[in-house]
């Protein structure tokens, strides 16, 4: 037996990334649907929210804040710390977009972040909360905070 359905609902849950802008996601996927979708109709909506959307950030690496994390992560790990840009959304992006606060994310090493099965390794959280502090007793004494 095949069931085809009248109607079928697709969530689609599509981060803007710095550089684009909501029409320009929705450029996209209307797209991807234009070019695959046959013999059906489909409307594009965007989900009604009771506080708004976070937008993308970056935080140039040349900031004191990623200078003074980068250096104490940098002194409590013996190793250099490769800067990555974050493609998800999290608290951060509140705090970073609508709070116009400068805001890096830094955490224990681990794995199957936001999935199945996640997990830190426990030796990693003291020598993370180390470096935090230290990060930030740096920026507070540094005379560039004003930044």
């Amino acid at each position: 037996m095949i069931l085809v359905p009248e109607v079928a609902d697709v969530w689609i849950d599509r981060h803007i990334l710095p550089g684009e802008t909501l029409a320009h996601a929705q450029s996209q996927i209307k797209a991807v649907l234009n070019a695959t979708v046959r013999h059906s109709r489909w409307e594009l909506t965007v989900d009604e929210r009771p506080t708004p959307a976070p937008g993308p950030y970056i935080v140039p690496p040349t900031s004191s804040l990623v200078a003074a994390m980068r250096t104490a992560l940098q002194q409590e790990y013996h190793q250099e710390i490769t800067l990555v840009l974050g493609r998800s959304v999290a608290d951060t992006s509140h705090i970073a977009f609508h709070g116009g606060i400068p805001t890096v994310i830094c955490g224990p090493q681990g794995g199957n972040t936001c999935e199945a099965n996640e997990w830190l390794a426990i030796d990693s959280l003291l020598p993370t909360a180390r470096a935090m502090v230290r990060g930030m007793v740096s920026l507070l004494d540094s005379p560039y905070r004003k930044e």
